[in-house]
Formats: C-alpha cells, sequence, structure tokens
C-alpha cells in the first residue's frame, strides 16, 4: 500500500472488522479494513465546513442539503449549475451500491440530501477533474487558415532512440498519430533495392522502407476508436480528421524520387491533397482539409530558375548554421568546403507537394514575395535571432507556416532531448517540432499543450495577437511584450492537499514531495515545493497553497512532479502531471498521475483546490 502502519494500529482495525472474531477476514470485511485505512480526513474536513450540521458528532449522522451543494458547486467549484443538476449529481453518487459489512443492500436516498460517503464520491470521480471537460472536444474554430494554428510536431519521427545510432521503426508513426500528433519527419534516402528508404542520413541507424511508413500513416491517419482502444500512450480520446502533414527531406535520386511519388500516389490515393493550380493568398483551413495527407516538400522553381527571388536561397552565415539545415552537407572544421545541394526534383514528386520548402534570406523579402503554400525550417539554436526582430517573425507566421526543429548540439544528438518550445509559440511559429521518443520536460509539457486543449485534435487556435496586427497601431507583437501583462493575466492560487496511491519504483515506501511549476513566457516562471512526507505514498497529506501570477495563460502550463525525497539518493520523480492553464477547472479537483513512460497510473491521484482571480 506504500505506507508504514504501526503493529498496533493494523490490530486495531482488524480487530474491529472481524465481525465474529474468528481471527480471518471475509472478503466484505477485508473490503471494510480498506476502507478504513483508505480514510479521507481531508475531505471529510471539506464535508464538515459545508454540510449543514458540521457539529454532528459522527461523520455518518449529518448530510449537505440540495440547496448548501448547489452553492458548493456555484461558489466553490465555480460551476454555472441548476438545482435540478445538483440533485442528479446527489442520486448519481447516494446509489452505488457498495460491498461492505454496514451496507450490504443499495442504498436509499433523498434527492435533497448528500451524505458523507455520495460527496466524497463525487470528488474523488472523472467527472470532477481538474481538467475542463469542453476541452474533450473540439472547442476552436477551425476555419481558420492553416498559418493561424499551433499544430503538433514530431521531428525524425521514425526514431525510437537516440539520433545516431537507434533503431527506426514504423512503430513511433503509429504511437504519434495516436498521440494527436499531425506534423510527421520522412527523411528519404535512396534504397539498395531501388525503393526508397527512411534513415537518419550519416548515423548508424537503421532503415526501414519508406512504402511501409505511408502504408501505416495511411491507416492510422485518422484513427478509429477500436484503434485508440488498442493504442499505446498517449491521447485516450478519439481525434478529428483534420489534416497529417509528411514534411520530407529528400535526399532521393531522381530515379527514386518517381518511385517514391509513385507510393504515395498509389498507397495514399484521394487522401492525398494535391497543389492548388491558381494558389489563394492565404492557406485553406484544417475544415477544408479534413481526411487529407499534405506533403511538404521541395517543389519546382516557379520561374525555371534556381535563383527565383528569395525562393531556394540560402543565407550562408557560420558553419553551425550549415550544420543545422537539412539540405547542407557541411565539414564544420572546413566549412569552406560546404556543399549546397541543388534542388534537383522530380516533376511527379513535385507536384504531390501541398506546401514547398523554400530558405528564407529575408524577413521583409519573404512577406512581399512569399507564396501562402511556402514554408521554412529552421534549428532551434536561431531563436535569439528570431526575438531580434520578433515582429517581423509573427508578421510572416500568419501568412505562412514555420517548422522549427531540434538543432544538431551534443545533447540532442545523444540523448534525442528536447528543447523549450513555448518561445517558439510566442513567435506565432506552427510546427515546433520534437523528439517523441524522448519523454523529457520539454515533451511533456507540449503533450499537456496539446492533449488537452481542443479535443487533442492536434490544432490549436492562436491568441489574436499573433494573428493579426495591432487594430491601434498596426503593429506586430514583439517578444519584448511578453514582459507585460496582458488582458488576460490571472492569478492562480493552487492548494496542494493531498496524494492518493503513489507507486512503489523501488519497491520501497518513499517519501514524497510535490513541485508545481509554472512554465510559460519568460516572465511565467515560478517553481514552489511542498515540504516532505515520510513514509507515506498511499495517503499523504500537505495541505500548502502556492500563488502564481499568469500574464499569458495562452502559453502557461502547470506542471506536477511527484519526488521521493529519500535521502540517500538524489530527488527522483515517481509521478507527474501537466495542465494548460486554460484547461484548469476550479475548486477542489483530483487529477490522475502519470509514470515516467506518460502512463496513467491506476488510482493514483492528485487532490487540489484550483482559485483563479483576474
Amino acid at each position: 500500500l506504500n505506507v508504514a502502519l504501526s503493529r498496533s494500529h493494523m490490530i486495531r482495525d482488524f480487530m474491529l472488522v472481524d465481525a465474529n472474531g474468528n481471527g480471518t477476514l471475509e472478503f466484505d470485511e477485508f473490503y471494510e479494513l480498506l476502507d478504513r485505512i483508505r480514510a479521507r480526513k481531508e475531505i471529510e474536513e471539506i464535508f464538515h465546513h459545508y454540510c449543514d450540521d458540521p457539529n454532528a458528532d459522527s461523520i455518518n449522522e449529518t448530510f449537505m442539503s440540495s440547496k448548501s451543494f448547489l452553492q458548493f458547486l456555484r461558489e466553490v467549484q465555480k460551476e454555472n449549475a441548476t438545482m435540478l443538476q445538483a440533485r442528479e449529481v446527489i442520486e448519481q453518487y447516494s446509489t452505488i451500491p457498495v460491498r461492505s459489512i454496514t451496507a450490504r443492500s443499495k442504498p436509499t436516498f433523498d434527492p435533497d440530501k448528500m451524505s458523507f460517503r455520495a460527496f466524497s464520491r463525487y470528488l474523488r470521480d472523472n467527472p470532477n477533474s481538474l481538467i475542463n471537460p469542453k476541452h474533450d472536444t473540439v472547442s476552436d474554430d477551425m476555419t481558420h487558415p492553416l498559418s493561424e494554428y499551433f499544430i503538433a510536431s514530431s521531428h525524425n519521427t521514425y526514431l525510437t532512440g537516440d539520433q545516431l545510432i537507434s533503431d527506426s521503426s514504423v512503430e513511433m508513426y503509429i504511437k504519434c498519430l495516436l498521440a494527436g500528433v499531425k506534423t510527421l519527419e520522412l527523411d528519404l534516402w535512396d534504397g539498395p533495392d531501388g525503393s526508397p528508404v527512411i534513415r537518419h542520413g550519416g548515423t548508424a541507424t537503421s532503415a526501414i522502407p519508406a512504402q511501409e511508413v505511408v502504408k501505416v500513416i495511411r491507416d492510422y491517419a485518422f484513427p478509429t476508436t477500436e484503434q485508440f482502444e488498442n493504442c499505446f500512450s498517449g491521447s485516450r480520446k478519439r481525434s478529428e480528421r483534420f489534416p497529417v502533414i509528411l514534411s520530407l527531406e529528400n535526399h532521393l535520386s531522381i530515379e527514386q524520387q518517381r518511385v517514391m511519388a509513385n507510393q504515395f500516389s498509389t498507397i495514399l490515393g484521394d487522401m492525398l491533397a494535391l497543389p492548388i493550380s491558381d494558389e489563394p493568398m492565404r492557406l485553406l483551413s484544417p475544415a477544408d482539409l479534413r481526411g487529407k495527407v499534405l506533403l511538404k516538400g521541395k517543389r519546382m522553381p516557379p520561374s525555371g530558375s534556381l535563383k527565383d527571388a528569395h525562393r531556394f536561397s540560402v543565407d550562408l552565415t557560420t558553419a553551425d548554421d550549415l550544420f543545422e539545415d537539412p539540405d547542407v552537407d557541411v565539414d564544420p572544421k572546413e566549412p569552406e568546403k560546404t556543399l549546397v545541394h541543388s534542388t534537383k526534383v522530380c516533376k511527379e514528386l513535385a507536384d504531390l507537394c501541398f506546401l514547398g520548402a523554400v530558405k528564407i534570406k529575408s524577413w521583409d523579402i519573404s512577406w512581399v514575395a512569399a507564396r501562402a503554400s511556402e514554408t521554412s525550417s529552421f534549428g532551434n539554436l536561431k531563436l535569439h535571432k528570431f526575438t531580434q526582430q520578433a515582429d517581423k517573425v509573427v508578421r510572416h507566421n500568419t501568412k505562412t507556416l514555420t517548422r522549427i526543429y531540434p538543432s544538431a548540439t551534443r545533447d540532442s544528438l545523444l540523448k534525442s532531448s528536447n528543447y523549450d518550445p513555448i518561445p517558439f509559440w510566442c513567435l506565432g511559429c506552427q510546427l515546433v517540432s520534437l523528439n517523441y521518443q524522448t519523454l523529457d520536460r520539454n515533451l511533456r509539457i507540449t503533450n499537456a499543450f496539446f492533449q488537452h486543449r481542443n479535443g487533442n485534435c492536434g490544432y490549436i487556435l492562436k491568441p489574436p495577437m499573433l494573428r493579426q496586427p495591432d487594430p491601434t497601431t498596426g503593429t506586430y507583437f514583439k517578444y519584448d511584450d511578453l514582459m507585460e501583462q496582458s488582458p488576460s493575466a490571472v492569478v492562480i492560487q493552487v492548494q496542494v492537499i493531498s496524494a492518493q496511491q503513489l507507486p512503489k519504483p523501488n519497491d520501497e515506501v518513499i517519501d514524497p514531495m510535490v513541485c508545481v511549476e509554472l512554465v510559460g513566457t519568460p516572465q511565467d516562471r515560478k517553481v514552489c515545493s511542498t515540504r516532505t512526507v515520510f513514509n507515506n505514498g498511499f495517503n499523504p497529506i500537505w495541505n500548502e497553497t502556492f500563488e502564481f501570477v499568469v500574464s499569458y495563460p495562452e502559453f502557461a502550463v502547470l506542471y506536477f512532479e511527484v519526488k521521493d525525497d529519500d535521502i540517500t539518493m538524489e530527488l527522483a520523480t515517481v509521478a507527474y502531471t501537466a495542465v494548460p492553464v486554460l484547461s484548469l477547472m476550479q475548486g477542489y479537483r483530483h487529477v490522475s498521475l502519470l509514470d515516467n513512460n506518460g502512463e496513467v497510473i491506476k488510482g493514483s491521484t492528485l487532490f487540489l483546490r484550483i482559485s483563479m482571480v483576474p
């Protein structure tokens, strides 16, 4: 049970439930013993505070009237409930049969009286979750252009581990699609048998047939309920059929490009969205592209020249920049020998690319010359340069898509670690691509951002200041604006009350503490920690309150980590959860905890009280 109980305490409770005193427990008696061990004193205190007779001798001798419960729902839980709804909740949680020596038959109930047992069930049940149920379904307007959404995106989707020697697997594409990821990467290289393969070029990673990956994408791009029920970790919700984008890194010969084009066409069929001949001024919307797969890759130069306007140009600045570019081979020790790949792309494959991959030399030139369907890619180490021209980057991202990928640092190569996505979301970048094979803190934040908003459909509508200029000044959002409070700023009080049934990683009773972190814009960063509760991972109680000022709730996530404060070792995370600020419910709420693989730990929860003041 992950709790250190004294022998005398256990003997006392055992004797109380051993009805015939024979020294053994029947099932119902054992259930009653568990009920005593699992008693929630913190919920009893809440019930006593709001019930109609707080001076009653026993918790079972008092009740909460339907009027008092309705008041609790409205004033504490901040729900717009009616008396009918309050009575329905009382009925729902009062009529559940319980197997115990004190309640062997279906209990009777009064719709105007809520018992402690019913109140406790209500607080612990899924409908009273910390996460707003409106986000179980799509709630954003999905008719805006693609450029006006944040889109869940993966980098080197095929890899199962590091970027240098790990295996490639089609299973990673299934995992990402079931988790709600909408942009997948395909690094295409010539295969030995004339058929393209997917691998990480220049490394010892294994290769997989590109044809098998395309088949998996066809089968899992828009998952069925049955596929979700048999899925890996990640989302447990059914997503809408909004478009999937395949980001092609094309290293194929002309001959195998033709093979690849044929595979895309024959396998995906009508699912494949073809470029629009008379290209509109803005991109189509997710709603327009339901059920479609979009290819993003090199297209034929519009004028037949490789030097057409800003397109296909490369700003040769430093060896580091070149090393990050997927279309450039470079020896960092001899950058003068750098070879920029010529744009050799066959017409058959180019004509299938709904989104064109281009290089940007100037934000100003791009704003004038770029087509809406043209996309650009940058390593995450470009953040500093981006913030210096933030308004131009934001303006660019109102029109076209920008992809961010992990720069080739030692850490990202050896560990497939992830960078912080939030600064790039603050600049309006849509395709902020992470290594989904590494469930580190930054991927956990990203998963929460997408999975607990807009029905986990993989698309989140950007806030207005990233979609249009200021209506008064006509200027675009600047990074420095993040240091000021937005009109949507809010103060959040988080009371960490207790936890239930925490895991035992080393099969030993743990000493838990909770770290609560606000993750958001540069100003919205704060970490608070509870004290340690020793020898109790079963039902530790903290009752500690922390306050967070959130300047931009649109980007903010609350990240909770439960750690084992064992003095003999470094603090170890035993469970975690994360919730976007915009998805928080107020009042007394339970939230399920996840293990370090991202799987829900059955029965393991945090019990919190959330209060929010504008």
